[in-house]
């Protein structure tokens, strides 16, 4: 939830949703916020469907492995 937090409060014109950032925080560290943070990129991406010809993903850390969870059972 550290990252979250950060982006929403240290990036200029980034707000992460106060029901996103209390989901991360109720899933705590390591693996457990890991998949919470999957589960909320793909929830996006499921809303973003219609409304975009394709994304863009950044995984924290340079974990590949998270963006390929993120976007397979999506495919």
């Amino acid at each position: 939830h550290r990252n979250a937090e950060f982006l929403h409060n240290e990036v200029p014109g980034m707000r992460i949703p106060d029901d996103i950032r209390e989901r991360m925080h109720k899933a705590g560290s390591g693996e457990a916020a890991q998949l919470e943070g999957v589960a909320i990129a793909q929830d996006a991406l499921r809303a973003a469907r219609d409304l975009a010809q394709g994304v863009y993903i950044m995984p924290p850390f340079n974990k590949v492995e998270l963006a390929v969870r993120v976007i397979e059972p999506l495919s």
